[in-house]
């Protein structure tokens, strides 16, 4: 992520404030960073049975090291990378479209 990006102020900040949080035991919490120089958000991951879904814009070269990453995080799941260009374009990923819809009245 380049320091003109819009949202890198926003990342440095939360990175920050992630680094001196704890969890509820008082533990230090481990913050794994992943790249964020792609045109959408390898973070909009959903963990799932036995599974991480990950958007990915299908570019190898931009898809490759968060892939990774997150395989060494998720030992114990399967990592997929799904074809997240059209949800991007909309503004969404994998993690918004599986968030709860209220019950209609």
């Amino acid at each position: 992520m380049f320091t003109s990006d819009p949202n890198f102020a926003i990342c440095q900040d939360a990175k920050r404030r992630l680094k001196e949080a704890t969890d509820a035991k008082g533990r230090k919490l481990e913050v794994i960073e992943l790249p964020l120089d792609a045109e959408l958000s390898h973070m909009n991951f959903y963990i799932a049975n036995g599974c991480v879904l990950v958007p990915i814009t299908t570019k190898r070269e931009e898809d490759e090291r968060p892939l990774g990453i997150l395989r060494e995080v998720f030992t114990t799941r399967k990592v997929i990378g799904i074809d997240s260009n059209v949800l991007s374009e909309g503004g969404g990923g994998i993690h918004c479209i599986t968030q709860q819809v209220p019950k209609a009245l």
